[in-house]
């Protein structure tokens, strides 16, 4: 689905998609191992004691692939010396997924690096968002009196147009 079919050629592995239950422990270790900080607070206790485990397939995978683009853009737009505080939980009847990272200080600010490659960027986790029925929404955003921060801010439903 979403950029699948063309990324792959013959002989590519075809294992299966990562998902928030069995692959968000190691994409926060391995994103960590990087040099990013990100303090994050998963609470999927309302779905029973499987956790991550019980969300609906492709909302656990399409999860998985936002939290990875938001902190892959974090550590490209923010750098290494930032914090994200990152949030998965449930919002009523979805999944909510929270990043933010203070915003660069304008005054020190170095030009962005030119972009060769990748992901898809916000774009991609707009469109993945609107696959499943639900929102995605990025900016500057208040966090405290006098602290700007980027937000990403994504629901998605457990019922929806996939």
């Amino acid at each position: 689905m979403l950029r699948e079919g063309g990324e792959r050629g013959p002989g590519h592995d075809t294992a299966p998609a990562p998902t928030l239950g069995g692959d968000l422990d190691g994409l926060l270790r391995r994103t960590r191992a990087g040099g990013l900080r990100v303090d994050a607070a998963v609470d999927l206790g309302a779905l029973g004691p499987e956790g991550a485990d019980a969300l609906p397939p492709m909302v656990s995978r399409e999860g998985y692939r936002i939290v990875q683009e938001a902190l892959s853009n974090a550590l490209k737009h923010a750098g290494p010396d930032t914090t994200v505080a990152l949030r998965v939980g449930l919002d009523g009847s979805g999944l909510e997924i929270v990043a933010e990272n203070p915003l660069p200080d304008p005054a020190r600010a170095e030009p962005a690096p030119a972009r060769t490659g990748g992901g898809h960027g916000l774009r991609g986790i707009a469109d993945r968002a609107r696959l499943l029925g639900g929102t995605a929404e990025a900016g500057p955003a208040d966090a405290t009196p006098g602290t700007r921060v980027w937000r990403l801010h994504v629901r998605l439903p457990f019922t929806g147009h996939a």
